[in-house]
């Protein structure tokens, strides 16, 4: 936005006002004021001193003001490592959406995921989102906002410190006889991987050798509706250890 500025007879830039200390600017239309779009110009009349003046632009708004961005470790619906992101914002202009961005080291940042943002409102409004997949120890999370028109803005840094989390996590538990479970290894990328489920006379029904391929890896145990209800035991061997998860089948 921009607008004729005037200054008083003065030593100091600290004079330099929008009118002449009496009137205020009109608005568009208004006696006062002249508006031009197509000759690209705007006048203002009605001055009654004369000093010197100039051309004034105003900064445009802020697209969102935001109140607060957090980022604290959790645990989500299978017991695994999460990151909570919560923010919220006390008014929205022209707001498309924000991207939740994780990074290692502070400098370079990966989108996790993204949220609709209210487009234009003057009334508080609550966002959470979450990190399903975050690095373990120390990670930095920040907010980046978009305009509708591309243009976007980033929040604070908030730095997460997130301890290692298991190495075998088994979900859902208890899981549904005729439907496959997820068994979850992490922190054995490279390494040779055998999953076995055996109950609790030591039958095994299922037996399974990998390489784990990432840092987390999920595989679906699908025992093809063979399991009665009961509870049941879930073996890992990776790099000469033994791990251990009980599941209830239903």
């Amino acid at each position: 936005m921009f607008c004729p500025i005037k200054r008083n007879a003065a030593t100091s830039y600290s004079v330099w006002a929008t009118d002449d200390g009496t009137t205020s600017i009109p608005a568009t239309g208004d006696p006062g004021r002249i508006y031009n779009a197509g000759s690209g110009y705007a006048q203002r009349t009605g001055y009654t001193t004369f000093s010197k003046f100039g051309i004034g632009k105003a900064p445009a708004p802020f697209p969102v003001e935001l109140l607060f961005f957090d980022a604290r470790p959790s645990r989500n619906f299978s017991g695994e490592n999460a990151v909570d992101v919560t923010w919220a914002t006390a008014s929205e202009s022209n707001n498309d959406y924000f991207s939740v961005e994780c990074s290692q080291n502070g400098l370079h940042f990966e989108e996790v995921t993204r949220v609709t943002g209210a487009g234009n409102t003057s009334t508080t409004h609550n966002y959470s989102a979450v990190d399903n997949e975050p690095y373990n120890g120390i990670s930095y999370y920040r907010l980046r906002q978009t305009d509708f028109n591309g243009q976007f803005t980033y929040s604070n840094i908030v730095r997460v410190n997130l301890p290692a989390g298991d190495v075998m996590l088994v979900y859902p538990n208890p899981s549904g006889k005729d439907e496959p479970f997820n068994v979850s290894i992490s922190g054995k990328k490279g390494k040779k991987t055998v999953i076995v489920l055996r109950d609790l006379l030591g039958r095994e029904f299922y037996s399974k050798a990998f390489i784990v391929s990432s840092d987390r890896e999920v595989f679906a145990v699908d025992t093809e509706g063979k399991l009665a209800s009961g509870i049941y035991f879930v073996v890992a061997a990776s790099d000469n250890t033994i791990y251990e998860k009980k599941i209830m089948i239903k």
